[in-house]
């Protein structure tokens, strides 16, 4: 028991302690200041910092920094809040500003649709031509052609149509050349844009199942020599407008192995090329002022060529991609990887799409199927070409024959709103052609003015001309639309 209460006694004894210091700590608050030799004690205060009496006033000095940095801070905030309702007015007035660009395109339209059938913009944001039309107001400092592709079948095969909107955009844009010529071509003594002769090459088709595993590119064929000595020559025209001299030439050519070929500028300048061990593109640059080419492969080995590119090293140049028999859906088989290496070579800027003739059927009202199969051509083709602006275009019309007349054929309704709405899922820009030729009928006039040709789907280069026309209209007023907008989000500052 005792044992017990020692314990008891011993683990109160530092309680016990600390009482005793805190009550002397607690009398010794109560003493005086003491001031020794001019010196002052401090005086205890062990309660100091909970006790409840009032806090001392700030030192003058740190009142206004203080004040200085509460006044910091509110101004501050009210020149955040004043950027703010400043960027919303600035916000507002371009959106007043857009609505009225906007709302004067449409007058002008309407008031040009006589003459005019308009671009449409299925693109999200309205900026479905914004890349195309943004290089060609910078044509002056990217150091090359500012570069269209048209992709198409034997409606533009000839060069139709797309001689004359090659040529408008050359006048307004400069450049000059025909641009890309296939190493050989069905249509070259009727393609009036360049003297084309060419012997002993073998076509590789994308329209031919027997190539489906070629790796093709945007061109849709390649050529390789049958034997050595093949050939091709190539001269600018002079009866039309910027076409007979260029102050570029290449030579596009794909080559495992070794090969080389023979080339003569102007017919007196001769060199021999060793064509590079290329599994890729490749190209062979000439930079004269060239007014005809001529090739012959020395050794052809396995080398196949792509064509020729006749240009100029600024301007605008529009190369004509079309392949006879092409619904469109063969351009599934384009290579992806392949169509990159060109991109590389050619940079296009613009890549429009004319398909859909040789899809249409007479009493095929629905094209739900071919819409479903261009989505998936279209978006193969973006992923290759991701900066590049696409442009669709509508069928045009075309006839057949009823009760001994000739009219529009049903089907070719069907596939203009199929392609609307390919456009619309793909957010392209989209130009209806068929509108543009005079719409329902519109054929039947054509082939009366032989402005067509007498199976009443094809167009003569006549044709083709008005076409251009009115494709040419179009595509300035959208740029006019395009312009007026840029200035706009471009502008420093407002009134």
């Amino acid at each position: 028991m005792d044992k017990k209460n020692n314990q008891q006694n011993q683990a109160l004894k530092p309680f016990a302690l600390g009482a005793l210091v805190i009550g002397m700590l607690w009398g010794a608050s109560f003493l005086p200041e003491v001031k020794l030799n001019g010196i002052s004690s401090k005086k205890i205060n062990i309660l100091s910092d909970i006790s409840s009496s009032e806090h001392k006033p700030l030192h003058p000095d740190n009142q206004q920094a203080y004040l200085d940095s509460l006044q910091s801070v509110r101004d501050s905030l009210e020149a955040v809040y004043k950027m703010k309702l400043q960027a919303s007015r600035l916000d507002s007035l371009r959106e007043i500003k857009k609505d009225s660009i906007r709302k004067l395109a449409l007058i002008r339209i309407d008031s040009l649709k006589n003459s005019t059938t308009a671009f449409e913009d299925y693109s999200i944001e309205q900026n479905a031509l914004e890349h195309f039309f943004k290089t060609l107001n910078d044509r002056h400092k990217i150091n090359r052609p500012v570069r269209v592709a048209f992709l198409g079948d034997s409606f533009i095969e000839g060069d139709i149509m797309v001689c004359d909107i090659r040529e408008a955009l050359q006048k307004q844009f400069g450049g000059r050349g025909i641009g890309f010529v296939p190493m050989a071509s069905v249509v070259a003594a009727y393609t009036p844009t360049v003297k084309h002769e060419f012997k002993d090459w073998a076509t590789l088709s994308i329209i031919n199942s027997q190539y489906k595993s070629y790796p093709f590119t945007l061109t849709g064929v390649a050529f390789k020599p049958m034997k050595n000595g093949a050939r091709a020559s190539f001269e600018g025209i002079k009866g039309r407008a910027r076409l007979d001299t260029v102050s570029r030439a290449r030579i596009l050519y794909r080559n495992p192995k070794n090969a080389a070929i023979d080339l003569f500028i102007n017919n007196k300048d001769s060199m021999r090329y060793d064509l590079a061990d290329q599994h890729g593109l490749g190209q062979i640059v000439v930079n004269n002022s060239i007014s005809s080419l001529k090739m012959t492969v020395a050794e052809a080995d396995s080398v196949e060529m792509l064509g020729v590119v006749l240009e100029d090293k600024s301007g605008v140049s529009v190369d004509n991609y079309s392949v006879r028999g092409n619904s469109g859906l063969l351009m599934y088989r384009v290579n992806i990887n392949e169509t990159r290496e060109l991109q590389k070579l050619m940079n296009y800027d613009l890549v429009v799409l004319q398909y859909g003739v040789n899809a249409v059927e007479r009493d095929v009202l629905s094209y739900s199927g071919y819409r479903k199969q261009m989505v998936n051509v279209i978006s193969r083709l973006q992923k290759a070409l991701p900066n590049t602006s696409f442009l669709l275009l509508s069928v045009p019309d075309r006839s057949t024959q009823v009760d001994g007349e000739f009219v529009t054929m049903d089907g070719i309704y069907g596939m203009i709103r199929a392609q609307k709405e390919i456009a619309q899922e793909c957010g392209l820009a989209f130009w209806n052609m068929f509108e543009a030729m005079g719409g329902e009928n519109s054929m039947v006039g054509f082939v009366a003015k032989n402005w067509g040709s007498k199976d009443y789907t094809h167009i003569s280069h006549a044709g083709g001309r008005y076409i251009a026309s009115s494709f040419i209209k179009a595509m300035l007023l959208e740029k006019e639309k395009y312009d007026a907008l840029f200035n706009i989000d471009n502008e420093v500052a407002y009134e």
